[in-house]
Order: structure tokens, then sequence, then C-alpha cells
């Protein structure tokens, strides 16, 4: 069972909405204070040279673009779209499947 579906089955609702709409390129996630998720990328996207993007979800799903993370042991350090930096604890973050696969010693 992959990390989100298993968060889904203890009973968090945000999850069930984070599972309908992550993407590949959906790296980790997050709960956060919005009863969604934080959701880091391996897409580049805007963001500069050794960042890439993330987006945030809220209790509905609706997912909005937020901005650029790198991650910088034993933080996640992001620029929101504001110009706001915030700073999470890597290990509040689960891997998804996508990341698992794709990242795993030997398949790159």
């Amino acid at each position: 069972m992959n990390p989100i579906k298993t968060a889904c089955a203890a009973g968090i609702f945000a999850c069930a909405l984070l599972s309908s709409c992550a993407r590949a390129g959906d790296i980790a996630y997050a709960m956060n204070q919005a009863n969604g998720a934080i959701v880091l990328t391996d897409t580049q996207g805007n963001c500069p040279q050794g960042s890439q993007s993330y987006y945030t979800t809220d209790a509905g799903g609706q997912v909005t673009p937020m901005g650029c993370w790198m991650y910088s042991n034993p933080w996640v350090i992001a620029r929101d779209i504001n110009g706001v930096t915030h700073r999470w604890p890597i290990d509040q973050f689960s891997m998804t499947d996508y990341a698992k696969a794709r990242y795993s010693k030997g398949s790159m």
C-alpha cells in the first residue's frame, strides 16, 4: 500500500483528497494546517537551478501552486510565491510510490 493510501486508512481525510490529485512528479507530502498537504515535486518549473516546485492542497482538495523548495539536511526549505521562506523537518514528509520507484538505488 502506498504511503498516501496508508495514511487514508489511518483516517486522515486530507490524504484521501491528495491521492485523487497526486500525479507523477509528486515525490513527498506532509499534512498542513489547512487539513490538506504540502506536496514536493521533482519538477523545476520556474524555480532556480537546484530547486523544484511545490504546491499545497486544502481540505477540499483545491491545489494551489506555492513556489520552490530545496533540501538542506534536516530541512525542506521553501520560498512561496510571496517571497516568504518556510522550513519544515524532512522527517515530517512521506515519500510517494513514484519517488520510491524513481529514486530507489539503481533505478536512475
